[in-house]
């Protein structure tokens, strides 16, 4: 699934980028997801339980960025239609296609990218390069949290 808002139509409001180095920098992403949702809300009511959904899609792409992919740059934005968009650029390997596979009721993990397809809109995997001796991609999820009124 491949959806974008880079539309000549529709404008973005409000951006963060983190640094995603270590653990630690997985609980600023989520911070900075919370700010960016202040900033909204004042705008416009977000619903609170959209608000964690959105929170949890950061924290859980940016910890399989620390996890998986030795870190990489964690962007949030939203648009003035309404979309929270949370993307992960790193220099990892790995799948390009979301493939959300539930592990064993003993597992400690790997239910991340089932919580991810389960709270997001839309989702994907872009990858970096195209040549096979590179590796790299930008995972990104979406999340509307209010609807544009069109006059």
């Amino acid at each position: 699934m491949m959806v974008t808002y880079q539309s000549p139509d529709i404008r973005l409001e409000g951006r963060i980028r983190i640094k995603l180095d270590g653990d630690a920098s997985v609980s600023l992403a989520r911070k900075g997801v919370r700010g960016l949702l202040r900033e909204l809300d004042a705008k416009h009511s977000i619903d609170d339980v959209l608000a964690n959904d959105v929170a949890i899609v950061a924290s859980e792409l940016s910890t399989n960025a620390v996890r998986y992919a030795d870190g990489g740059e964690f962007t949030a934005t939203y648009n003035d239609v309404g979309t929270i968009r949370i993307e992960i650029e790193d220099n990892g390997g790995g799948a390009l296609e979301f493939d959300p596979q539930m592990p064993s009721t003993s597992a400690l993990g790997g239910r991340g990218l089932g919580i991810v397809v389960a709270l997001s809109h839309r989702y994907g995997i872009i990858p970096r390069n195209t040549r096979p001796d590179q590796e790299g991609k930008i995972v990104w999820a979406e999340i509307d949290v209010w609807v544009a009124q069109v006059a």
